[in-house]
């Protein structure tokens, strides 16, 4: 059997404090704390986080996992308004004035978001600024209000460091592609979609992943804040829970939003592979975040939930040796 030396051609170090560009693999000995060290490997995993304060479905979120919102949502509509800190829902003194379900959004944090568009059939935008939400300019004409109205929103874009940038896009109900960025004060028309589109999506305003969505719905397309292509198929069908920072990194979860679709893909942008699937068969989950960090929340059936689950990507760790 290889012993260590064998493999890393050196001894356990002795060290004061923990080496930097670590190997995977790599031992050591701090003498500072008086622990025995490894370089390991996490894998990719969901956990249960706090549940919700209103039980929804069909809800809009933004955001990251450690600073996300969810708003709005049927069960009937929810127009009540939490914000996530990474393990527990607080509710928000802001209240949509807009009540509906499947809407859109786009926003990088709970300090900075706009909804827009849903069902029942909707135009109208509100922002939201941590604490109140104020009414925004419509969506654009051509523009379908109803369902899943949400191409691609920002997931790490600002402007001014205050107000979301984005892209939205049509759901495609009725054979829309259409396309327009968010200002952080108007809406500006884009270059059409090359396929009318219902699928999740995320990203920024100069780069975003779109799932036509549909059935089959394995094709995606990308937006470089010039023009949409036609990306690289995924292996299940999306429905809405897309989180990510564009098409080379980006998380699919709860595909269809069919209630047995507990599967999970990541993309590199080369091409889709599966990861770890959630634990909770609920359909029209919110969801918002990165490829790494992510979370799921709400949906149905039998009845509308406030379970909520995060995912961590497969990373390496630093894990201290035990003995027992």
């Amino acid at each position: 059997m290889a012993t260590y030396y064998d493999i890393f051609g050196q001894k356990v170090q002795y060290l004061s404090s923990d080496p930097a560009n670590l190997t995977e693999g790599e031992v050591w000995y701090n003498s500072t704390s008086n622990t025995a060290k490894v370089q390991g490997f996490q894998t990719a995993a969901w956990a249960t986080s706090g549940a919700l304060n209103t039980a929804r479905s069909r809800s809009t979120s933004f955001g990251v996992e450690t600073d996300a919102v969810i708003t709005s949502g049927g069960g009937p509509v929810r127009p009540a308004t939490e914000e996530y800190n990474g393990s527990t829902w607080t509710t928000s003194p802001g209240t949509r004035s807009t009540s509906v379900w499947e809407a859109g959004s786009l926003g990088a944090n709970s300090s900075a978001g706009l909804a827009f568009g849903g069902e029942p059939n909707t135009s109208n935008a509100e922002s939201y600024d941590g604490t109140t939400w104020s009414s925004a300019p419509s969506i654009p004409t051509g523009m379908k209000p109803g369902r899943n109205q949400v191409g691609t929103y920002a997931a790490g874009m600002h402007n001014g460091g205050s107000t979301p940038t984005g892209t939205g896009g049509d759901d495609g109900n009725g054979g829309f592609a259409i396309s327009n960025d968010w200002t952080g004060s108007a809406w500006t028309a884009n270059p059409n979609m090359p396929i009318a589109s219902g699928g999740g999506s995320c990203g920024s305003a100069i780069a975003a992943l779109q799932f036509v969505g549909g059935s089959p719905g394995l094709q995606t397309q990308e937006w470089d804040g010039t023009s949409w292509t036609l990306g690289i198929n995924s292996n299940y069908p999306n429905g809405n829970n897309t989180s990510g920072t564009g098409p080379t990194s980006a998380i699919s979860a709860n595909p269809g939003g069919a209630p047995t679709s507990t599967q999970a893909e990541i993309t590199d942008g080369t091409t889709f592979t599966v990861t770890a699937s959630s634990s909770d068969a609920y359909s029209s989950r919110a969801g918002a975040g990165t490829a790494s960090a992510t979370f799921l929340a709400g949906g149905e059936p039998p009845s509308y939930r406030t379970e909520t689950e995060d995912f961590t990507g497969a990373t390496v760790v630093t894990k201290t040796i035990t003995t027992s």
